[in-house]
């Protein structure tokens, strides 16, 4: 049994060290319907600048589908990255405005984007 408890703690120690040093700002706004299919995806891969936060707004639209799923991986890890956000549309809407931003002065970003619709 002790074997067993040992085993345990073991465990979710390192699923917490896990979460802990992979940590990422994630941005998953809707879900993929059986019926959706892919409209967009993406890589946005920007290196920082000394001195400044790098911050770039963006815009995807499609006059035929509405979208269903908006979805940024933030590919760097120890919350180095940045943050995604929607500024306008998105779920429910033909068109979306997102915004990627650095996380910190002088770091850059990774985000693969995939946008789903129907």
């Amino acid at each position: 049994m002790e074997y067993k408890k040992s085993f345990v703690t073991v465990v979710v120690f390192t699923l917490a060290f896990i979460g802990f040093a992979y940590a990422a700002n994630n941005l998953i706004v809707g879900t993929v319907r059986p019926d959706a299919v892919l409209l967009f995806q993406q890589t946005y891969n920007q290196t920082g600048i000394p001195g400044q936060i790098v911050n770039n707004t963006y815009s995807f639209s499609n006059p035929f589908r509405n979208i269903t799923l908006f979805r940024a991986y933030d590919f760097a890890l120890n919350n180095t990255g940045g943050f995604a956000s929607i500024l306008y549309g998105g779920v429910g809407y033909r068109n979306v405005t997102y915004n990627f931003r650095a996380s910190a002065v002088g770091r850059g970003y990774v985000f693969v984007l995939d946008i789903y619709g129907v």
